[in-house]
């Protein structure tokens, strides 16, 4: 079952609503989050010497009281606090607790980390990371660097909530150090499942608070962790499903209109339909022997010339149009007629996202029947941002593009995010693997061919991609090879 990501809001509003609306202290909350981490280390480690590493935050007052549990099991604790200043009220009662139980506690001075000192937490068997938790902003404070320099554990690693110094909103920064686990306390958070934070999180684990959520305003980030494809009506037939048109394929590309074509029948279509220029047609007649094939005379051998009449009459009864995997960047005025004046939903993927450009009408005026399917680049291109500040808040920036919009936004990498207006998902699945040519063609027709929504299309895709590397290895797999896993992962995995 997909699971709801907290924001740094999220989780204030959260503490806000526990404390205030329910009555639960938040010494309690602390309690009980620490009680959760405690027990996700003690079922993973036996008792050894352990370094906890406390901030001055709350995020401190949970390692601090992790410290007495890990005791309490008989690990030997030391507590070694970063920062400066008095923390909350909670965090310095959980202080005096460990000082009652002479757990020893050692300052770390930030200015010039003592090598002993650094020897002495990069041996312990087990670290646990508590000086920055969810909330915590870029950038790193300078007083830190010198400890993020320094830190080299060679034991394990626990993180509390997210790594210190990470932002669990958009995963961006750098921790202290890499963690093998993350305790992520009452529910995941973004930034662990966004790169860069999801290669320096390990291994995610939930302490549940066993407390509700707000009941007005639930959190509008979810992890894709699941898909599902609805069992077929016995009655059906092959007009019960949807009539999928690719629009795309020149000649030295019409590998993406076939990959696009065959994944499309092979996740529910219908029916497919190319429309393929006509000094080429043979070509996916030969490569896609179940899909039909329409000429377009307005054409040359390399491709499309101004084809909008014939492209539109060919829209015409199509249930989703695929429009923009290889179809080159020279046809800006005939793809947004295209796009103006096709009634039908489309899937706006590849060179159809270059010709459309940074256009806000055009945009708007077709957003609302449209999906988009772009990479960094393409996205950079629709928005004007940079590739670089579209990483740094992917979230943000997807979930607004679909609200401005109002359409449905699927924005391809490793950790691909799709938006709605007031709906964001992170995909969980994918794997290296999938880093290279043709796998967003194949995307983008299992997304036309509607068996079940952009976000399940994405997960099996990237379950797909899983499989077969697991088989063929990493380095070996190709867009094909996604098309041949496809109805493995639908037979293991969906309710078919």
């Amino acid at each position: 079952m997909d699971r709801i990501c907290l924001r740094a809001r999220d989780v204030r509003r959260m503490d806000r609503y526990c404390i205030d609306t329910l009555g639960i202290p938040a010494a309690i909350l602390m309690e009980n989050a620490a009680r959760g981490v405690a027990d996700a280390i003690i079922a993973r480690t036996a008792p050894c010497r352990t370094a906890v590493l406390a901030g001055r935050g709350n995020n401190g007052g949970d390692g601090l009281a992790v410290a007495r549990h890990l005791l309490s099991a008989g690990y030997e604790v030391t507590i070694y606090n970063a920062g400066s200043g008095a923390g909350s009220e909670e965090t310095e009662q959980n202080r005096r607790m460990a000082e009652a139980l002479n757990i020893p506690q050692k300052t770390i001075p930030l200015s010039a980390l003592p090598p002993a000192l650094t020897e002495e937490i990069n041996s312990a068997p087990l670290l646990v990371d508590a000086v920055f938790g969810a909330g915590f902003r870029l950038p790193l404070r300078a007083e830190f660097l010198p400890l993020a320099e320094s830190l080299a554990p060679r034991g394990t690693v626990f993180a509390i909530d997210v790594p210190s110094g990470i932002d669990g909103d958009t995963g961006q920064g750098r921790p202290l150090c890499r963690a093998h686990f993350t305790v992520t306390i009452h529910a995941p958070k973004p930034g662990l499942w966004l790169y860069p934070g999801r290669a320096w999180a390990g291994e995610v684990i939930t302490a549940d608070l066993r407390v509700p959520y707000l009941p007005e305003e639930r959190p509008s980030v979810r992890l894709k962790e699941s898909f599902c494809i609805p069992p077929r009506d016995p009655m059906c037939y092959k007009g019960s499903f949807p009539h999928v048109g690719i629009v795309g394929g020149r000649l030295g590309m019409t590998g993406a209109g076939i990959l696009a074509a065959k994944s499309a029948l092979c996740c529910g279509a219908g029916l497919v339909s190319v429309a393929a220029p006509a000094a080429y047609a043979h070509i996916f007649e030969q490569q896609v022997a179940e899909a039909m094939t329409c000429p377009i005379l307005a054409s040359d051998a390399l491709g499309y010339l101004d084809a909008a009449e014939e492209l539109k009459a060919f829209a015409r009864g199509k249930t989703a149009l695929v429009i923009g995997p290889g179809l080159g960047r020279d046809r800006r005025e005939m793809v947004t007629r295209v796009l103006t004046e096709t009634p039908c939903s489309m899937v706006v993927d590849a060179d159809a996202l270059w010709c459309i450009g940074k256009d806000p009408g055009l945009l708007a005026d077709i957003g609302p029947r449209s999906i988009f399917t772009p990479h960094y680049g393409e996205m950079s291109y629709l928005t004007g941002l940079s590739i670089e500040e579209i990483k740094a808040d992917k979230v943000g920036v997807a979930a607004d593009f679909a609200d401005r919009y109002n359409t449905c936004l699927v924005l391809k990498g490793p950790d691909t995010v799709v938006a709605r207006p007031g709906a964001v998902s992170i995909n969980t699945s994918g794997c290296p693997a999938m880093a290279g040519p043709g796998f967003g063609d194949t995307l983008c027709g299992m997304i036309a061919a509607g068996a079940s929504s952009p976000e399940d299309m994405v997960y099996l895709h990237g379950l797909a991609g899983e499989r077969a590397a697991a088989d063929r290895s990493e380095t070996c797999v190709t867009a094909e090879d996604i098309i041949r896993y496809i109805p493995v992962c639908i037979k293991e995995r969906s309710n078919v």
